[in-house]
Formats: C-alpha cells, sequence, structure tokens
C-alpha cells in the first residue's frame, strides 16, 4: 500500500517557454461522453442528418487544437477529480471511489496537487465548480467538516464551489462556497447566495446563454450559470493584470452539466432554444432533449470565456488579447451516462457501455487542448490518462517532480511537440477502477484487460486497435 504521505517537491528550474509562462484555462465537465465533442462523432451525425449537438464553441476548440482519441478519465466523480489533481491513479488515490462520506474520504494534506503546483509558481489561482471534498451534503445548511481538503487549502485562491458530491446532484443549491471569504472563515471559505442578481442589465454580460436578465429567470440561479459568469470575471480581470504585470493566471472551471439530473434545466427560460427550430428536435425523447439543451448551455459560456481571452477589457480592441499566451484544455471526468442521450446522439461514439462501467464508454472521455502558434492542429492517437495534467503543467511552468517519489501521470509535453521520449507511449500501461472495486482494467498498448472480482466473474482481453467497441473477447 502506497505511504500516506506523499513527499513530492517542485523545483523552480526556468522557464520552458522564453520569458513569459503560458496562463492555463480548464475546463472540465461531467459525464460527457466521447462521442459528444463534433469530430468523434457529432460532425458525422449532422452530415447524415441525425440528430446531433449544437456546440459551435467546442467545433471551434477542436478545429483549433488538438484531439485526443484515447483519452481517459475515471468510472465516477469523485475519483476523477482526485486524480486529476494529484496526478495519483484510483490504486492509489485516497478518494478511490464516490464515498458518501467524501469529506472524510478525500484529498490529503500530504496530496500535492495543480492547485499547490501552480499557486507555488506565483500563478493567480481560481476554482469554479464541483469540487467534491470536505463539506457536508445539507441542502439547506452546509458545514465545512474536512479542511485539510478543501480547494482553499490545495493553492485555490479564488473559488465559487460545492464540496460534497451528492449536494451537487442538484443545479439549483441554494448557496455555494466562495473564496475570499470574511476573516476568520473556517478553511478561508464562506456561504454565499446562489443568485445571478449581480450579472443582470449590465453591458458588460451578455444575455445569452444564461438568459439572467429574462423575467422568468429563477432567483436561485442555474449553478453552471454562477460558475461561469465567476470564471468569466476572473478572466477579464487576471487577463488584463497579465498584461500589466506578466503575471500569468490559472483557472478551473469544473461544471457540473451534463450529470444528472437533467430536466431541472426545463426551469430556465427558453431552455430549447438552440434546438427548437431544427428537423429532429421534436422526435427525441425529453431526456435527450435536456441533455442536448445542457450541453449547448454550457457551450454558450465557454465561448463567452474565449472571448474574454481575446478582449478582457471588452471594449471590442484585440491588441490586449492574451489567446497567445493562453493553454486552453477541455475535458471530461468519465464516459457519458446510459439513457436516450446514449442511443439517439450515440453520446459515447459507438463504445461499449456507459458512466460507472469500466469499458471504454465507461472510462474513455473527450478532450481537447489548443494553444495557438505552440501546437499544431490535429489528432493525438496514443493514449494519455487525467493524471498527466499535473505533471505536464508542472513540467510546462519549469518545475520537476521528485523521482524518487514518482505520481502515477507522466508528462504529456513531449507527445504535444511529436517527441516520443521520455514515454514509449504505445507499451505504456493505464489502470482503472470499476465501481466498488469489482472489477479494473489495464490498458499496455493496443491491448486491454478487465479483471472481473465478482463471484464467478470472467476476466476479458479485447485488441482496442483493431476492436475498439470491445467486442471480440480473446482472453
Amino acid at each position: 500500500m502506497r505511504l500516506l504521505t506523499l513527499l513530492l517537491f517542485f523545483v523552480f528550474s526556468g522557464y520552458s517557454f522564453g520569458q513569459s509562462r503560458p496562463n492555463i484555462l480548464y475546463i472540465y465537465v461531467d459525464d460527457m461522453g466521447w462521442g459528444s465533442i463534433g469530430p468523434n462523432a457529432q460532425f458525422e451525425r449532422k452530415a447524415e442528418s441525425k440528430a446531433h449537438l449544437v456546440t459551435p464553441n467546442l467545433d471551434r476548440l477542436a478545429a483549433e487544437g488538438v484531439n485526443f482519441s484515447r483519452s481517459y478519465g475515471c468510472t465516477v466523480c469523485s475519483p476523477a477529480r482526485s486524480s486529476q489533481q494529484t496526478g495519483f491513479h484510483q490504486g492509489h488515490t485516497y478518494a478511490d471511489h464516490n464515498n458518501p462520506d467524501n469529506a472524510m474520504k478525500a484529498i490529503r494534506t500530504e496530496d500535492v496537487t495543480i492547485g499547490d503546483v501552480l499557486s507555488e509558481a506565483g500563478y493567480v489561482t481560481g476554482y469554479w465548480g464541483k469540487w467534491g471534498y470536505g463539506g457536508s451534503k445539507s441542502q439547506p445548511d452546509p458545514e465545512i467538516l474536512n479542511v485539510q481538503t478543501l480547494p482553499t487549502s490545495h493553492g485555490y485562491e479564488h473559488v465559487l464551489a460545492e464540496l460534497h458530491h451528492v449536494r451537487a446532484h442538484t443545479f439549483f443549491q441554494p448557496t455555494l462556497w466562495k473564496a475570499p471569504a470574511a476573516p476568520g472563515a473556517l478553511g478561508g471559505l464562506e456561504l454565499v447566495p446562489n443568485s445571478m442578481e449581480r450579472y443582470k442589465n449590465s453591458r458588460f454580460y451578455s444575455n445569452a446563454p444564461a438568459l439572467q436578465n429574462h423575467k422568468n429567470y429563477p432567483d436561485t440561479a442555474y449553478c453552471d450559470d454562477a460558475y461561469a459568469f465567476a470564471a468569466l470575471d476572473f478572466v477579464r480581470i487576471q487577463s488584463q493584470n497579465y498584461n500589466a504585470t506578466g503575471q500569468p493566471f490559472f483557472g478551473l472551471l469544473a461544471l457540473q452539466i451534463p450529470h444528472s439530473p437533467f430536466s431541472e434545466v426545463t426551469q430556465l427560460p427558453e431552455w430549447e432554444v438552440a434546438y427548437e427550430k431544427l428537423p429532429f428536435w421534436n422526435s427525441l425523447s425529453d431526456q435527450s432533449k435536456q441533455w442536448a439543451s445542457m450541453i449547448s448551455r454550457i457551450d454558450g459560456h465557454i465561448g463567452n470565456i474565449l472571448t474574454a481571452l481575446e478582449d478582457p477589457n471588452g471594449d471590442g480592441d484585440t491588441s490586449d488579447s492574451v489567446v497567445d499566451n493562453t493553454l486552453v484544455i477541455f475535458q471530461s471526468d468519465n464516459g457519458g451516462p446510459a439513457g436516450k442521450s446514449y442511443l439517439e446522439f450515440d453520446s459515447n461514439g459507438g463504445l461499449r457501455e456507459s458512466k460507472g462501467k469500466i469499458q471504454e464508454g465507461g472510462i474513455r472521455v473527450p478532450a481537447l487542448i489548443n494553444w495557438p502558434g505552440r501546437l499544431a492542429p490535429g489528432r493525438v492517437e496514443e493514449a494519455i490518462h487525467v493524471t498527466d495534467w499535473l505533471p505536464t503543467l508542472a513540467s510546462m511552468i519549469g518545475h520537476k517532480t521528485d523521482p524518487a517519489n514518482p505520481i502515477d501521470g507522466v508528462d504529456l509535453w513531449p507527445l504535444f511537440t511529436g517527441q516520443r521520449a521520455p514515454v514509449a507511449w504505445d507499451t505504456r500501461t493505464l489502470y482503472s477502477l470499476g465501481v466498488q472495486a469489482k472489477s479494473a482494467s489495464l490498458h499496455h498498448g493496443p491491448w486491454k484487460l478487465i479483471v472481473n472480482n465478482a463471484p464467478n466473474g470472467k476476466h476479458q482481453l479485447f485488441n482496442l486497435q483493431q476492436d475498439p467497441t470491445e467486442k471480440n473477447d480473446v482472453a
């Protein structure tokens, strides 16, 4: 068993990319299947006049950036976030499954996170959305139960978040946790009303896609609207700060969309607006309509945030753009859920099974990155994992991990730039753990082994290069 104390240290060894380090914007969605982005399934569906997602901003990001054919997350939410932050896969990260007492089964003091690394390197840091650790699940009166696991205890300075994954199973929770907080606030966080009031009737905030100025917008905000507007404010302010001082920023927008419950989106004004005139719309199930509308809603928010990178002060003059100095990452935590959207939109791109399962549909996730002038657009076929972002971002800003105390993730930068070293990408082994540890999988080159620990369970072996949908067990 891995030691509880993680003795990682990071040594600043000079910038990797000249005098200025890049700003980093990481957009992390919840339960969006591999086939839910344009190049993985939706472009083909549109060409065939089938039901398809309307996501112009993600489509643009995919066209201008790098798309990963084999990007892997975890089977469910909590371990995905822990693995992302700490660089440990599910077999090593402490929050290895969706524990109801996730204030205890969470990120530890000694775990070094992405936020810790970037903050220590002098970045201004922000986190908005589903954190998932440290608080109680009470809707009316949540409490902080574990300070060591909070985002503010791991390098994040500007926060608007939910601290329990069960409480995040509604889009209308009445309060959210915020930092900076009032002096003396436990863990540096305080509860604030979940409201869009401050963003209404202002020329600085587009009315689309949130429609926060609409007379029927709820008093309690749709939480992802609140998260996205907080991220938008941060990007605008910190982009201008970057231009003035050279201090870079790192922001992680960890959206709840498109996790269930899907029907709550129908409480918002004009929730079908992106689709209602499309010929396939009326033939879809309610669940598919709601799911698709959620994704198009957040695509609109992503567009507003990307626009803020192009024109931070919103004056129409893009001479202050920070686009060329900003790395943008888009990724999902796990595969898409079962249900009508799985069938009617091919949300997992034909992969076998769905969220919670160890098959490809449960753990292969969409992933895009874009950095104009630094990364050539294209497709990467090698397997990458959510644990890779910690060492990759550390490497990009000139920090190195202690080789005597390794994490599971690897530095992806050589792969982005067309180099093979230091990882033999075609023989890399990836590990995933199924729900309640009843199954696990190992990826090694083209091979995938599924170990079934259930009574009378059968192990399976697939060649994903020849059989990406796992139809032919060759064990």
